[in-house]
């Protein structure tokens, strides 16, 4: 910007030094009719392709802003189009955490099965009622166990295709706020799935070891 400031205010200065030239006292110039014909002409020849060049850095400038402009809209589309994906992927991940209505029973009060995997109230415990993938499901409970397992494998799934979104949102921005965020917000749920065995190596990679 300072550069195209510089170029006007030089340019603007070149041509009224030019315009008051031909008036300035001094003795060796004439303001006759043919030396104001001739320094016209000189004008117009000189003034011409000056104003010439100038109109034309101010088309450049003027394209560079509007290239900039377009640039940023795009990255702001990109980037509203992704935050509605994330919004919608935080969805889907919340309510596969809730189908079969799975509930358990701790201390005279059932929780869900979601509460197992989210809230640190179950850190010492969740283990006692979540099987680990490699657990065989067996029992009276078996049904129930085959429901959870499928809970968290759904999770991992979900959790996967949120960090697709996240990379690539993140790699926009040129910076890591959505990874912070969403690694922040699901870090018990990370950590449960990862002890359980449910977390799958690409998952690790992203959410574990960034």
């Amino acid at each position: 910007m300072t550069f195209y400031k510089i170029l006007i205010g030089a340019g603007v200065l070149a041509m009224l030094a030019l315009i008051a030239f031909p008036f300035l006292d001094f003795p060796a110039l004439s303001t006759s009719t043919e030396f104001l014909a001739s320094y016209g002409a000189y004008l117009s020849g000189t003034l011409g392709p000056l104003i010439s060049a100038l109109a034309f850095a101010a088309l450049l400038k003027t394209l560079h802003v509007q290239q900039e402009q377009l640039k940023h809209s795009e990255l702001e589309s990109q980037k509203n189009s992704l935050q509605v994906v994330l919004s919608k992927s935080e969805e889907n991940l919340e309510k596969d955490l809730m189908r079969h209505n799975l509930t358990v029973k701790f201390k005279d009060r059932n929780y869900e099965h979601r509460d197992l995997l989210l809230l640190d109230f179950f850190n010492f415990t969740y283990k006692d009622h979540l099987l680990k993938k490699s657990d065989p499901c067996k029992g009276n409970d078996e049904w129930v166990a085959i429901m959870g397992q499928e809970i968290m494998m759904k999770a991992d799934i979900n959790l996967l295709l949120l960090a697709a979104i996240v990379q690539r949102y993140d790699k926009l921005c040129s910076e890591d706020t959505m990874y912070q965020y969403y690694s922040t917000k699901y870090f018990v749920l990370i950590k449960r799935l990862d002890s359980l065995e449910y977390l799958s190596e690409d998952n690790q990679k992203f959410w574990k070891n960034p």
